[in-house]
C-alpha cells in the first residue's frame, strides 16, 4: 500500500465539499480556500488544513472573517501601541515587565 500525501488527502476532501459549498454561494478561490461575502460586507474565508502528528492526521476547517474596516482599525491601534511603548522605553532606558 502506497502512503498518501497530505496534498492528495486535501484534494480529495475539496472534491467532495466543493459542490455543496458552491450551492451555498461559497466559491473556491485557491487550492484549499473557499470564500463568500456575508450581508455585512465581511469576507468569510474557509480554509482546509491537514496536519500529521505521531502517525495520524488531524483535519481542520478554519473560518477566517476578513473585515477590512476592522483590520485597518486594529492595525492603527497596534502601531500606536508600539510607538507608545518605544517612546516609554526610550525615556526609561530599560523596561521592567
Amino acid at each position: 500500500m502506497n502512503p498518501i500525501s497530505k496534498d492528495e488527502i486535501i484534494n480529495r476532501i475539496v472534491e467532495i465539499i466543493r459542490v455543496p459549498f458552491e450551492e451555498r454561494g461559497v466559491s473556491m478561490k485557491r487550492k484549499r480556500f473557499f470564500e463568500c461575502e456575508d450581508s455585512y460586507g465581511n469576507v468569510q474565508q474557509y480554509e482546509i488544513k491537514l496536519s500529521k502528528l505521531k502517525g495520524y492526521f488531524s483535519l481542520h476547517l478554519i473560518l477566517n472573517i476578513l473585515n477590512k474596516r476592522l483590520l485597518k482599525k486594529s492595525t492603527l491601534f497596534w502601531k500606536r501601541f508600539y510607538l507608545t511603548m518605544n517612546i516609554l522605553f526610550m525615556k526609561v532606558g530599560t523596561m521592567i515587565l
